[in-house]
């Protein structure tokens, strides 16, 4: 699969599964760094499908989520407990 079709796909993935527009989501993924890491990952990994990077941002949006609701307060919680 060539860089661009990746992008574009991951794009649409992203625009069916929100429901915003591709152009929104575009704009969102160059602003916020998506579109260079995932020419970057490409190139690091050029035999991984669409799936992968679907997965990798689908990771990178769960851990924003969390980061943003401060999920993370009770893994320092039973860390510091012991």
């Amino acid at each position: 699969m060539d860089e661009l079709r990746m992008i574009v796909s991951c794009i649409e993935y992203y625009s069916y599964a929100k429901n915003i527009p591709g152009n929104k989501v575009f704009e969102a993924f160059d602003k916020n760094g998506v579109i260079q890491l995932l020419q970057d990952t490409r190139n690091q990994f050029p035999e991984m499908d669409t799936s992968f990077y679907i997965g990798m941002i689908d990771g990178m949006m769960a851990l924003e989520r969390d980061a943003e609701e401060d999920t993370y307060g009770h893994y320092e919680e039973n860390r510091t407990a012991h």
